[in-house]
């Protein structure tokens, strides 16, 4: 997020979360065993923090995506 600090420099900051529609019927295979629950709360605190300098920064722009399948994600 330093390069956002520069002149000129815009970043745009995409969050894809699963339609809850669709997650209830998904089964999902973690490959990673070492993804946990303090992984999680880790990128929560990155986003809150990403949030944060939303406010001090218009360079920054946080946009969260729904999507229901691939095919949402473009």
């Amino acid at each position: 997020m330093h390069m956002a600090e520069y002149p000129g420099i815009n970043l745009l900051v995409v969050r894809f979360l699963v339609d809850p529609e669709v997650a209830r019927g998904s089964v999902t295979l973690d490959m990673d065993q070492t993804y946990s629950t303090e992984a999680q709360s880790k990128d929560e605190e990155l986003l809150t923090n990403l949030k944060h300098k939303l406010s001090k920064n218009n360079s920054i722009k946080y946009e969260e995506k729904l999507v229901k399948d691939a095919a949402g994600t473009t």
